[in-house]
């Protein structure tokens, strides 16, 4: 199948599963990710369990798109400086966040699921709080340790068991969906995969840097 026709087929099928799935132009959701996307290519999973009739929603990070709720191969025009969408990169952003919404939509016991949420939301208290107390003048690195220490020592080991499981388990529901739809080359999944696992343990205290994260470690 051609890559952009999975595209289609995934996207459809997270909107039947009940999410509103569209493009976002923001560098930071609400809540904010623990590292603001730069590049363009990344996404969030909103489950708004929280908010009476809402739709869980998917985003998906894009500049100059044409029209936020459906999925295309180009940039709106006025868009023609910035490079073409990498389809690909798209594709295993909306299925890692695919799997979130599966999880949300069962694959994961609700009790669960709200523990997980509590979890995730201690997470994004503290991190929210660090950054706004942040001496000014850190160095990347000396920030990136401050922010990390300050999760590890504030969350409890279950905290980070199940953010870990919940983000391992999100990886592994958004490959299946793929093989369903005819996806056959998972080289750049596999290793986005790896990144997004080993950026949620190094910002929870459980990874140290690898060779290249001085670049940044976005969270998946």
């Amino acid at each position: 199948m051609d890559l952009f026709d999975i595209y289609l087929a995934l996207w459809a099928r997270a909107r039947s599963a009940g999410a509103c799935v569209h493009y976002f132009d923001q560098p930071l959701a609400d809540p904010p990710s623990l590292h603001g996307d730069q590049t363009g290519a990344s996404g969030w999973f909103l489950a708004n369990a929280d908010i009476a009739d809402a739709q869980p929603v998917i985003q998906i990070y894009r500049l100059e798109y044409d029209d936020a709720l459906t999925p295309s191969r180009s940039r709106r025009h006025g868009g023609g400086s910035l490079p073409t969408p990498d389809l690909e990169y798209e594709l295993i952003t909306l299925a890692h966040e695919y799997g979130h919404l599966m999880s949300y939509r069962g694959r994961t016991q609700r009790a669960d699921w709200d523990l997980y949420t509590a979890s995730a939301r201690r997470r994004g208290d503290i991190a929210e709080r660090v950054i706004a107390e942040m001496p000014t003048g850190l160095a990347p690195s000396a920030a990136n340790e401050l922010l990390r220490l300050s999760l590890y020592e504030g969350l409890g080991e279950r905290d980070r068991s199940r953010i870990v499981a919940e983000e391992s388990l999100a990886w592994r529901i958004g490959r299946e969906a793929l093989s369903e739809l005819g996806h056959v080359d998972f080289q750049q999944f596999d290793r986005r995969e790896a990144d997004g696992l080993h950026a949620h343990r190094y910002w929870l205290g459980l990874d140290d840097v690898w060779p290249g994260d001085e670049g940044g470690i976005p969270s998946e």
